[in-house]
């Protein structure tokens, strides 16, 4: 469709710098929203208008077919009672039905449209007549009347001139018509969405991830810790001597750029942070009123959940159920605001388009503001004139402070923070906030005894989940087989995309049944699968699974690689 609208403003000359207005993207886009809206009066025919224009305007203009077919698709476009009769009833029904019952309903309805101001006779009235009007309009008015009823035998005699000087006159009769009466139509057929709904989703959604966050950390509360962020030196601006930190919600609100990159470890918090600040927005929006560029609609994006066949643009459209027109123009007054969670997560063959597609955001959109998420090692400054920051590591204050709210057993809360402090190894894996989390957790569960490095903390509060879970499942499971094919998942979906990305549900299951079938493991794929998204350790988005973060696929593909190297020598 966006190769169609290119070629139509092609096929309309200079009129688009004269006329910018009339002939706007934004009238283009009305004019196909016409086009497509459902029609609801079955008593009268508009001859399929919703597929049989645009599909000859494709023939004509795009399609290489020869002369003979393109005269032959002609009338489908130069036929424009339809249009203007779907225009009429959408402004005025009465009107409508009055123009319906006359007898000259085409000469009719470009009165009430206001095409012929100045009441010429258009059944006697030549375009040549007019060619020193005033009115820029009318020859073409004139001449889209006059072919009205041509059919394609009547064209074949026409040379090329002919043909495109035709069709360039019903392109503008179509098009002006709409820009005369776009706002009452844009009201129509693009009514003012309200978000309600979408915001008391995205609310809903990050109160669940809170709740199933307490659950698999085990610790008392979400409590999370403001995680301090500092601009990454970029060498190929020497004038900038001064590094911009801060909390980077702090940030958001006062760097003079359009978009941010923020770099962080696996567990460093990026994604809590993304979804908290969409939470915070989608809740101070939630009151009725309409964004705004300083209440802007928050839209937060996992880019391991996009599919092949779909865009950013895609994505936010179904999500917030509003058209591409609509969506750009929130895009382009900063009234939305983008969270583009997990660059790296992508999947191999979407890396370039999503990277294309969001740099052309970037520099597209000025007023809209995107926050882009990666881990440090999957970003190579792709993103021009868009500032990057690094989450820091906890330091000795907010490991202590985080320790506080987050355990409440005062020994063991003493005996971790000597312990963080006094070992260099240890202090430096804990201090992402994932990790720390998950100590907590362990030393909790385990009479205070202290894993040595982060592979056995990953492991031993693993262990503490299928505890936990235990008393639940069903006797004749065994949580062996679970880790089993848990590890045989995580090596199997690293291998094949590098990242966690979020796998369709058809997918998954074949993945996961054909790894049973081989192994003959006395469980069934759905079992299995119930299981894992119990234990939180997989997560279901839509129609994708996914491991609820990329550390535990990690994890699990690393146990399932030393495994298969084991059985090997």
């Amino acid at each position: 469709m966006d190769e169609l609208k290119a070629k139509i403003k092609e096929e309309l000359g200079l009129l688009p710098t004269t006329y910018p207005l009339i002939f706007s993207d934004k009238i283009i886009d009305l004019f196909f929203d016409i086009l497509k809206k459902p029609w609801s009066n079955p008593s009268v025919s508009l001859e399929g208008l919703q597929n049989r224009v645009p599909n000859a305007m494709s023939k004509i203009l795009i399609e290489n077919i020869n002369k003979e077919d393109r005269f032959s698709f002609f009338p489908e476009v130069a036929k424009i009672e339809p249009f203007l009769k779907k225009i009429v009833f959408l402004l005025d029904e009465q009107k409508f039905n009055e123009i319906e019952s006359s007898r000259s309903g085409l000469a009719k309805s470009i009165d009430f449209l206001n095409l012929n101001p100045s009441n010429l006779r258009l059944s006697t009235t030549k375009p040549e007549d007019v060619a020193n009007s005033s009115d820029p309009f009318i020859v073409h008015v004139l001449r889209s009347y006059h072919l009205r009823n041509i059919e394609s035998h009547l064209c074949k005699n026409w040379t090329n001139k002919e043909l495109y000087e035709n069709l360039e006159s019903v392109l503008i009769v179509y098009l002006y018509t709409v820009y005369l009466h776009a706002t009452k139509l844009t009201q129509i057929v693009t009514p003012e969405p309200k978000f309600d709904v979408y915001l008391e989703s995205v609310i809903s959604a990050f109160e669940i991830w809170r709740e199933r966050f307490v659950h698999i950390t085990g610790i008392e509360s979400f409590d999370e810790i403001p995680i301090h962020a500092i601009e990454r030196e970029d060498w190929n601006n020497k004038e900038k001597n001064v590094l911009r930190s801060g909390k980077i919600d702090d940030l958001r609100k006062v760097i003079d750029e359009n978009s941010m990159v923020i770099l962080g470890e696996p567990g460093m918090g990026k994604s809590t942070t993304m979804q908290y600040m969409t939470y915070n927005d989608a809740k101070s929006l939630i009151s009725g009123s309409n964004p705004s560029a300083s209440n802007k609609l928050p839209i937060y994006i996992e880019l391991k959940l996009l599919s092949k066949e779909e865009s950013i643009i895609d994505y936010c459209c179904q999500r917030l159920e509003v058209s591409a027109t609509q969506l750009l123009e929130y895009f382009k007054n900063g009234t939305a605001s983008l969270f583009l969670d997990g660059l790296n997560e992508v999947y191999n063959e979407l890396r370039k388009p999503v990277r294309s597609e969001i740099q052309k955001l970037i520099s597209t959109y000025k007023n809209l503001f995107i926050i882009i998420t990666a881990r440090p090692l999957a970003y190579s400054n792709e993103f021009k004139d868009t500032p990057v920051f690094t989450l820091q590591r906890l330091d000795d204050l907010q490991v202590k402070e985080f320790l506080e709210k987050n355990c409440s057993d005062t020994y063991i809360r003493t005996v971790l923070m000597n312990e963080i402090l006094s070992s260099s190894r240890l202090g430096k894996i804990v201090r992402v906030p994932l990790l720390l989390k998950m100590l907590v957790n362990v030393v909790l569960g385990n009479a205070g005894a202290i894993p040595e490095n982060k592979t056995q903390i990953i492991s031993h509060f693993i262990k503490n989940l299928y505890l936990r879970e235990r008393d639940k499942l069903i006797e004749t499971v065994d949580l062996r087989i679970v880790h089993r094919l848990l590890c045989f998942l995580g090596h199997s979906t690293r291998s094949l995309n590098a990242s966690n990305v979020g796998w369709r549900i058809e997918q998954f299951e074949s993945i996961v049944e054909n790894k049973i079938e081989r192994s003959q493991f006395k469980i069934n794929v759905y079992e299995f699968i119930d299981i894992a998204v119990d234990l939180h350790i997989l997560v279901k988005d839509g129609d994708k699974y996914s491991f609820i973060h990329e550390l535990y696929q990690e994890y699990f593909a690393s146990e399932e690689f030393f495994r298969l190297n084991a059985i090997s020598t």
